[in-house]
């Protein structure tokens, strides 16, 4: 399928890029903004912008029943979520395809897969592909001890859904590494994961916890988005166009 017209549903430097990138290869793009972005330089820069909801990403970015109504609404042939907000949602990836759209990324069912942890650790076992000493889903602090008493200290608690974990903190209770990836101090007591636990289920609402060995100092390795597309087209608007992964 020939892509000419691209809906972003993002903002920002994500926004730009993505921008930049259908220009160089000759697409047209249509931002999708919220109210509080109708000025922003992406919305500039866009061919067209298109409001899908009040200034909260809860009722804009992440508004799945507005972003796809946008991108009919404007006959844009593909959607591309950039990174964050609904990037790794199978439910917007689903509904594209329900409604003939391409989705610049993974398919609905590759998202399913291995958009939750848990379910990727057993894909991952499964293929004989080695994973981090860790466990199953852990729901109390007893639970936790124990598994930290098993695999060996550090450990890091993990929201089982969440996507990124580069977003530093500190705090008296945890030594945290992210946002949702917090290396917790166990070896006083199970009550030490407490504050652990109330970050990785407020930062990304993830009700499903696991722990894993903590490995200092460490790399994440972060593939765009369109680096699942099986079309090169496709591939190179996923980012800035370079095809790399890049390491943080």
């Amino acid at each position: 399928m020939t892509i000419t017209r691209v809906l972003i549903a993002n903002r920002g430097e994500i926004a730009v890029r993505i921008i930049r990138a259908c220009e160089a290869l000759g697409i047209e793009t249509v931002l999708a903004v919220s109210d509080a972005d109708r000025d922003s330089l992406p919305a500039r820069l866009a061919h067209r912008t298109i409001c899908i909801g009040p200034a909260s990403a809860t009722a804009s970015y992440l508004n799945i029943g507005a972003i796809v109504t946008a991108a009919l609404g404007t006959e844009s042939d593909a959607v591309h979520p950039g990174y964050g907000f609904l990037a790794e949602s199978h439910e917007l990836a689903k509904a594209c395809a329900d409604e003939g759209i391409t989705f610049v990324g993974p398919s609905a069912a590759q998202i399913r897969q291995m958009g939750n942890k848990l379910e990727a650790r057993a894909l991952a076992k499964k293929c004989g592909l080695p994973v981090l000493s860790g466990s199953d889903k852990v729901e109390t602090a007893v639970q936790a001890s124990n598994v930290a008493a098993r695999i060996g200290l550090p450990v890091m608690l993990k929201a089982a859904a969440a996507a990124a974990d580069w977003y530093g903190t500190t705090c008296s209770h945890c030594l945290t590494t992210g946002r949702t990836a917090n290396a917790v101090r166990l070896s006083r007591g199970p009550r030490r994961s407490c504050t652990a636990r109330r970050r990785v289920s407020g930062g990304w609402g993830a009700k499903r916890r696991y722990h894993c060995n903590r490995r200092s100092p460490a790399r994440a390795i972060l593939c765009p988005a369109g680096a699942w597309s099986a079309s090169v087209r496709r591939d190179r608007i996923a980012g800035d166009g370079s095809h790399h992964c890049r390491t943080d």
